[in-house]
């Protein structure tokens, strides 16, 4: 779906700081470039899936309805975009619903099984 520009800036001021800062992170936007390529999508197919994703980060169209316009510009079964929107919702989408709540990012909770050990020092010197 398509939005303006205008709309884009409004609902991202929306927003948490948290959720604005991970929706902006490089790491964020490495991890959703990662998982269109596993989606096997074309680079112009990826570009026009990313705005599809972003748009939905910013509340403007719900994960499902992104994935389903994914699939139509990529002339893709939704089955064959299954593991994209799992891994979306999994890793990026529940991440942001728990930020969108959040004030400080010390509410920000961590998974310490799944972080290395260095980042586990350093959670647990704060």
């Amino acid at each position: 779906m398509t939005f303006t520009i205008l709309q884009k800036k409004e609902a991202y001021k929306k927003l948490s700081p948290n959720a604005q800062d991970f929706v902006m992170d490089n790491e964020t936007t490495d991890l959703i470039s990662n998982y269109l390529k596993e989606a096997e999508l074309t680079i112009e197919q990826s570009d026009s899936a990313d705005s599809e994703i972003l748009s939905a980060m910013f509340g403007l169209q719900t994960l499902q309805e992104a994935v389903q316009n994914i699939a139509k510009l990529c002339n893709k079964n939704l089955d064959d975009l299954s593991i994209l929107r799992k891994n979306l919702e999994k890793n990026i989408f529940n991440k942001i619903e728990n930020l969108k709540n959040s004030s400080t990012p010390s509410e920000v909770r961590i998974d310490l099984e799944k972080v290395g050990p260095n980042v586990k020092e350093r959670i647990s010197a704060i």
